[in-house]
């Protein structure tokens, strides 16, 4: 049976629905599946532990009977969404043998057909879909940037990265979320001073074109800002905070923790400042 072929090379886990009036063309009764092979191009067996092991994108019928390769690529494939054409969208990393070098974001038909390169850069480029499937917002560098779905019209939108001298000159990982009408985007800012490791962050909203740009949240040497997510309605954004580097008094000496304190789950109509933030969000 075609399904227990894929599970023989991997890891298989579902990616988009299988209906054909949700999938924009995509067949009925198919799925998306990421295959991750259990072997290296040499044979010898994938090591565990490690970040980018070799996988390949697929579509397979919910009933088992064939099976697509979509990508038959050495590096790591990973499925992202798909397009209101019915096109899926997924991004291409080099993988833990290979030499360091640039990720891709590529479109293909769900039949392998008319891959098309929509955007290319060092590190992860970690796309997500907007709402509508028209534009896609990635990182590259300390950057944030969109473009159209088929990879036109890319443009700047906002700087994410560390903006301290001690910022590596690649940071790729971001926290961010489209709205729900995908006109905005809420993400988080990373700040780092030169003294000793201390790094934190606030929480912005920027339209989707790059203009708009605004703090909702204050800037604290002692808080940290993660998962920023916008209500169904688009009037809220929720939030985490915490304290990154906790310390506890031992003999007269500070001893660091491992794990945030006092984290706390916060949206932006609580109480003084963040609620007059939320006036910037509506």
């Amino acid at each position: 049976m075609v399904i227990a072929r894929l599970l023989t090379v991997g890891l298989v886990s579902a990616t988009l629905s299988t209906s054909s009036a949700q999938t924009g063309g995509l067949p009925t009764g198919k799925i998306v599946v990421l295959g991750m092979h259990v072997q290296w191009a040499d044979g010898t067996p994938v090591e565990t532990g490690g970040d980018n092991y070799p996988t390949d994108v697929y579509v397979v019928d919910a009933n088992g009977k064939h099976i697509r390769n979509l990508t038959h690529d050495y590096p790591t494939n990973y499925p992202i969404g798909r397009l209101p054409d019915g096109r899926i969208v997924y991004e291409s990393v080099p993988n833990n043998r290979m030499r360091r070098g640039a990720s891709r974001i590529f479109s293909i038909r769900a039949d392998g057909s008319g891959r098309r390169r929509l955007a290319s850069g060092k590190g992860e480029l970690l796309p997500e879909l907007s709402p509508d499937g028209h534009r896609i917002l990635f990182a590259h560098g300390r950057w944030l940037y969109v473009m159209r779905s088929d990879g036109t019209d890319t443009r700047p939108v906002a700087r994410f990265g560390s903006l301290g001298r001690r910022a590596s000159a690649q940071q790729d990982e971001y926290d961010a979320s489209w709205s729900p009408d995908g006109k905005r985007i809420a993400f988080v800012r990373d700040f780092e001073t030169q003294k000793a490791y201390t790094a934190h962050s606030a929480l912005y909203v920027v339209n989707a074109d790059g203009t708009g740009l605004r703090r909702l949240t204050k800037v604290s040497p002692k808080v940290e800002t993660t998962n920023p997510t916008w209500s169904p309605d688009g009037h809220k954004i929720a939030f985490d905070e915490y304290n990154p580097l906790p310390t506890a008094t031992t003999g007269g000496s500070a001893a660091s923790s491992s794990e945030p304190s006092s984290r706390r789950q916060r949206s932006l109509d609580c109480v003084g400042a963040i609620s007059r933030a939320l006036a910037g969000v509506t």
